[in-house]
């Protein structure tokens, strides 16, 4: 238990540092964002190296190293009692997560794991995916937890990137909720973090369920979040800010594609100056441009399983296993499994068609998304209700 908590406090400690280069600041706040860039850049050089070597334990610790001497150099940032105390804060919800997960971890035994072992064996591999098809669309998480199996947390360092990003954003928030309470300054984004907060501890408390899943809709709730906070003011730096964070999301969860949305549509409403070539958003296209590479590597396809997303005249690219993946995928997320169960002459194409779905889906699915959903849904209202009085006062 103690060495979970050291390593915890360790991990935030040493790879903050990396996140000072995008995001300056010498609080909870500023400290929150620079770990979760940190994670971003571990990633990008994660994915970089496997294109060249495997991502053992001797190169890891080079990030290690490096780190340290982060510390080091930014020692007036990093060598004071906010830093100390951020650490300890997040160490506390890290080493939480962990202890109370359990081992009913089903996608992570499937593909997560054996993945992030094979970054950590192989460099990366050409066709993977006919191995597996799971191997096809895997998130950057693996990616992230790969590169932290290094000399000092070994193999037990995979489990830390997911539990620092739900860290990372919990203190966020917390910190920016607690300093709008004490200046009384009762705005909209007061609300939205509150009530994005009170759906954290409800609902993504359980770290054995993260998956890939977790990181990508807490990153989610931050980009929101920011986009709220940063509007009024939005500057080059912050956009590529929020393009970073989305361009995150989107490679934990494609499905999540659409987040990068919003600060697509704040280029359309908002006048600053923006600079495509500036080397922050440089920065972000070649990272979008390996993870493109890395895709049509392992799968043949930009978007896997995205049939027409695949290209025909590689080798290792089989459409026929990409469109049946998609199929399933489909008609799975429509309630399949419930389907099967009564009634097993129809395929899952013809399921997923006409809404032939809906029926079985409202009767399973539907009712568990309205149970997790009714008593957050009557929690807001009751604070709403509460502080429906002092409306005219919040801007």
């Amino acid at each position: 238990m103690l060495e979970i908590f050291i390593f915890s406090f360790l991990v935030t400690f040493i790879y903050t540092p990396f996140g000072y280069m995008i995001h300056k600041g010498n609080n909870t706040i500023s400290y929150s964002l620079q770990l979760i860039f940190s994670i971003i850049i571990l990633s990008f050089f994660s994915l970089l190296l496997n294109f060249f070597t495997p991502l053992s334990q001797n190169i890891n610790s080079i990030f290690l190293i490096l780190g340290f001497l982060l510390v080091l150099k930014y020692k007036k940032n990093y060598f004071n009692k906010k830093y100390i105390i951020f650490c300890i804060y997040s160490a506390v919800i890290i080493f939480l997560l962990i202890c109370s997960s359990n081992v009913y971890r089903p996608d992570a035994g499937l593909y997560h794991l054996p993945y992030t072992k094979i970054i950590n064996d192989e460099k990366i591999i050409f066709g993977i995916s006919n191995l597996h098809f799971r191997f096809g669309h895997i998130s950057i998480i693996q990616y992230t937890s790969a590169i932290f199996n290094n000399i000092l947390f070994r193999e037990n360092g995979i489990v830390f990137p997911s539990s620092i990003i739900a860290s990372s954003v919990i203190l966020n928030f917390l910190s920016q909720l607690n300093r709008y309470l004490k200046n009384k300054n009762y705005n909209f984004h007061l609300f939205i973090i509150m009530f994005l907060t009170i759906f954290i501890f409800y609902k993504i408390n359980r770290y054995s369920e993260f998956g890939n899943d977790a990181p990508a809709h807490l990153l989610m709730f931050l980009l929101i979040s920011e986009i709220i906070k940063n509007y009024r003011s939005m500057s080059n730096s912050k956009f590529f800010d929020l393009m970073m964070i989305s361009l995150f999301i989107i490679m934990n969860k494609i499905i999540l594609m659409f987040s990068i949305l919003f600060p697509i549509a704040i280029l359309f409403f908002k006048k600053f100056e923006f600079n495509i070539f500036n080397k922050k958003n440089l920065f972000v296209i070649l990272f979008l441009i390996l993870w493109s590479i890395k895709n049509i590597i392992v799968s043949g396809c930009f978007l896997y399983p995205v049939k027409f997303s695949c290209i025909d005249k590689l080798v290792w690219t089989d459409k026929i296993l990409a469109e049946k993946v998609s199929i399933e995928n489909e008609a799975w997320a429509k309630g399949w499994p419930d389907f099967r169960e009564q009634n097993t002459t129809i395929s899952q194409r013809d399921y997923s068609k006409k809404f032939r779905w809906l029926d079985t889906w409202s009767k399973n699915h539907l009712l568990k998304i309205l149970e997790i959903l009714t008593p957050y849904v009557l929690l807001v209202l009751i604070i709403i209700l509460l502080v429906r009085g002092n409306f005219k006062k919040i801007k």
